[in-house]
C-alpha cells in the first residue's frame, strides 16, 4: 500500500496558500496579512479565568447531530460535542483526529485508517470501529431519509479489527483527506444511532459523542450549555462550561458583551466593532478571513430566470459597492470568483463592475426588451439580509428588473431550501451564504451546482444545470493530481461566476469575533466556525 497522508495534504495546502496569497490584494478578497487581526495572545501565566465561558450567536442551533447539521452557529456545538476521522490544523493541513495514521492502496479507492485506542464516549463506553460503520452505514442507506453529501463516495465500509477501519470509494477521490476532516463524517455511538435512528440529535439525551465537551442543556431559542468531558482523549476543554447564548438582535448582543454578560460576541453590525475596536482597552477584536461568502442564488426552474442571457443581466446591472460600504464598512470584500481566494480552486476574475448598458442589452438579447417581474427571497438570519435584497431590488428596477421582496422566517426558509420540489419552488432568487469547512470546490461546488439525483433532498437548491459544469465537477472529484484539479475547478468558475451565473456573489466574508480584553484560544476551521474548546476569559 501506499501512503500518501503527506502527499496529498500538503499539496493541497500548498496550492490553498499559492492561491490566496497570488489572488488577494487590499482591493479584492481578505487575505492579505495587513487587514488581518491575529488572534489574541495568552495572557500573563498567573491571570485567574472564568469557569465558564458565555458566547452569543444570533439564532438558534438546528439539531445536536452533527451529520446533519447546516449551518455556522449548529456546526460550533458539533465540533464540541463529536470528533472525525482527520481534521485541519491551525495552518489547515491535514491531521490526524480519531485516526492515528491512514494509507491509501495502490487502487487509490482503498484507504485504511488506524484509530486511537481508548477513546471515550461521554458515557464510557470506547470507540471502535465498529462506531463508524454503524455512522457511515446508515447515512448511506437512502431509506433513512438522509442524505450526508461526505459520504457520497463510499461503496463499502469494512471493519478488519476494533481500531482498524477500511473505507472503499467509487472511484480515486481527490479531496477523501480534506472531506473526512467535515464535521458531518463525525462518529456516533453506535448503540446510541439504533436506539434513536433519524431522531438522534434532537434532545440532549440523544447525544453521545466524544468530543471534548457534552450537552448539559438546551433550552431551545435561547441557550445550549456544555460541560467539559473530563475524559476526553485529547487537550482538555479549557473551561468548566460553555453556553452558547441565543441573542438576535446585534445591538443586544453588543450591550451584553460591554456589560459583561457575554466573553465574546459573533456578528456584530460594523458600527458595533468600530465603536469596540476603539476601546481596545476593554475590548478585542479579532478578524481573520474565511472561505464564507455572500450571494444571491438564482432559482433556475423560473421561467425567465432559467435563460443565462437573464442572469448575466442581473449579475451586470448590479453595484455591490453601495452594499459593502453602506452595510458592512471594513467587514467584507466584494467577491471575485464564485469560492473564495482560501478556496481550493480558486481564480481572481476580478470584481464584476456595475453595467446597466449591458444589462439592457442582455435582456434585450434574452426577449425582454422592457425587463420583467419577479422575486427576491431573503431571511434576516442573514446579517441586513432585508437591506442587501431592498438595494438589489432599487438597482435591477434602473434596469426594468421590477422585484418583489419576499423576507422569509429562517426554519421556513430552510425548508424552502431543501424539500420543496422543482415543480413548487419559488424562489426566482435567494439569499444564501456560501463557503465550505473543506476549503476545496469539490464540496463547495460540486453539491451546490452539481447534478442531483432526489430533488427533495439535496444540495443544489436553485436546480442549476450545466453540462460542461457537471462534467467538469464530476472528473475533479475522481482526480488525484492536483494540479489537474485546479485546472477543472478554474473553468468551473469561469463558467458559474460569468458565463452562465448561478448566483450573484456579492463579497467575501471575514470572521469578526469581539471579545473582552484577555479573552485567548482561539482555534478555527476554515469556514467562519470558531472552535471554542480551548477559549477561556478572565475574570
Amino acid at each position: 500500500m501506499k501512503k500518501t497522508k503527506k502527499a496529498i495534504s500538503t499539496v493541497v495546502a500548498i496550492c490553498l496558500v499559492l492561491a490566496c496569497f497570488a489572488g488577494c490584494s487590499p482591493n479584492t478578497a481578505p487575505g492579505n496579512n495587513e487587514a488581518t487581526t491575529p488572534i489574541p495572545a495568552v495572557t500573563s501565566p498567573d491571570t485567574a479565568y472564568k469557569d465558564t465561558l458565555v458566547y452569543s450567536h444570533n439564532t438558534d442551533i438546528t439539531t445536536l447531530n452533527p451529520n446533519i447539521q447546516n449551518g455556522t452557529n449548529t456546526e460550533a456545538v458539533a465540533l464540541l460535542c463529536y470528533n472525525t476521522l482527520l481534521k485541519f490544523d491551525e495552518n489547515f493541513e491535514v491531521i490526524g483526529d480519531l485516526a492515528e495514521s491512514w494509507e491509501v492502496a495502490d487502487d487509490n479507492i482503498t484507504w485504511t485508517f488506524h484509530l486511537r485506542h481508548g477513546v471515550q464516549f461521554h458515557n464510557g463506553k470506547e470507540m471502535t470501529a465498529d462506531d463508524f460503520k454503524a455512522t457511515y452505514d446508515f447515512y448511506m442507506n437512502p431509506s433513512n431519509g438522509f442524505a450526508v453529501a461526505s459520504l457520497r463516495q463510499l461503496t463499502e465500509v469494512r471493519v478488519e479489527d476494533d481500531y482498524t477501519l477500511v473505507l472503499v470509494t467509487k472511484e480515486p477521490f481527490g479531496v477523501m483527506e480534506r472531506t473526512f476532516c467535515d464535521i458531518e463524517t463525525a462518529v456516533l455511538d453506535a448503540d446510541y444511532l439504533e436506539k434513536y435512528g433519524s431522531e438522534l440529535g434532537n434532545s440532549i439525551e440523544s447525544v453521545n459523542g466524544t468530543g471534548p465537551y457534552k450537552p448539559a442543556k438546551w433550552v431551545k431559542d435561547s441557550a445550549v450549555t456544555l460541560e467539559r468531558f473530563e475524559n476526553y482523549f485529547g487537550e482538555k476543554g479549557a473551561s468548566k462550561t460553555i453556553v452558547m447564548q441565543v441573542i438576535p438582535e446585534a445591538a443586544s448582543a453588543a450591550i451584553a458583551l460591554e456589560t459583561g454578560e457575554v466573553d465574546v460576541a459573533n456578528g456584530l453590525t460594523a458600527e458595533d466593532v468600530a465603536r469596540l475596536k476603539a476601546d481596545e482597552d476593554n475590548f478585542t477584536i479579532v478578524k481573520r478571513p474565511t472561505v464564507n461568502q455572500r450571494l444571491f442564488r438564482f432559482g433556475c426552474n423560473d421561467e425567465v430566470i432559467s435563460n443565462p442571457l437573464v442572469r448575466q443581466a442581473i449579475i451586470y446591472a448590479i453595484d455591490r459597492q453601495p452594499i459593502i460600504d453602506g452595510l458592512f464598512p471594513g467587514l467584507v470584500e466584494p467577491a471575485t470568483c464564485s469560492v473564495s481566494p482560501l478556496t481550493f480552486g480558486y481564480k481572481d476574475m476580478g470584481v464584476i463592475e456595475q453595467d446597466q448598458e449591458k444589462a439592457k442589452q442582455l435582456l434585450s438579447e434574452a426577449g425582454y426588451p422592457d425587463g420583467f417581474t419577479t422575486k427576491i427571497c431573503t431571511t434576516e438570519r442573514y446579517e441586513k439580509g432585508v437591506q442587501i435584497a431592498e438595494v438589489l431590488a432599487s438597482q435591477l428596477e434602473e434596469v426594468g428588473i421590477k422585484a418583489e421582496i419576499e423576507v422569509i422566517e429562517w426554519a421556513a426558509f430552510q425548508t424552502g431550501w431543501q424539500n420543496t420540489p422543482r415543480s413548487e419552488f419559488d424562489m426566482p432568487m435567494f439569499i444564501m451564504g456560501g463557503g465550505y469547512g473543506s476549503a476545496d470546490c469539490d464540496a463547495e461546488l460540486h453539491m451546490l451546482f452539481g447534478d442531483f439525483e432526489d430533488e427533495t433532498a439535496r444540495k443544489n437548491y436553485g436546480f442549476y444545470h450545466n453540462d460542461e459544469v457537471s462534467g467538469l465537477l464530476d472528473k475533479a472529484a475522481v482526480t488525484i493530481a492536483q494540479d489537474e484539479r485546479l485546472a477543472m475547478y478554474n473553468r468551473v468558475n469561469e463558467i458559474l461566476y460569468l458565463e452562465d451565473p448561478g448566483a450573484i456573489w456579492l463579497f467575501d466574508q471575514y470572521q469578526i469575533l469581539s471579545t473582552r480584553k484577555g479573552v485567548t484560544g482561539f482555534t478555527y476551521l476554515p469556514n467562519s466556525v470558531v472552535n471554542l474548546a480551548w477559549v477561556k476569559a478572565p475574570k
